[in-house]
């Protein structure tokens, strides 16, 4: 695992939906859920993580158990 960004996530995190819920970093990046996870965690500005595990990035939310499957967009 090898961790690819870090830092808060913007305004009011709601947890993960589906393939359409995208996570923007407080520097504008960008991240797209790639899976279906419905998790139900309000908070706000989190911090997060990305990592890469093989192929694929995983998005990691302080004080959730469970990480999603994300892909960048720009």
């Amino acid at each position: 695992m090898t961790i690819v960004k870090q830092g808060n996530l913007q305004g009011q995190f709601s947890g993960f939906r589906n393939r359409e819920t995208v996570f923007v970093f407080s520097d504008g990046e960008r991240w797209q859920q790639d899976e279906y996870c419905y998790v139900d965690h309000s908070v706000y500005r989190p911090h997060a993580t990305v990592s890469q595990e093989g192929s694929a990035y995983y998005l990691h939310v302080a004080g959730v158990a469970e990480k999603v499957r994300v892909v960048k967009r720009y």
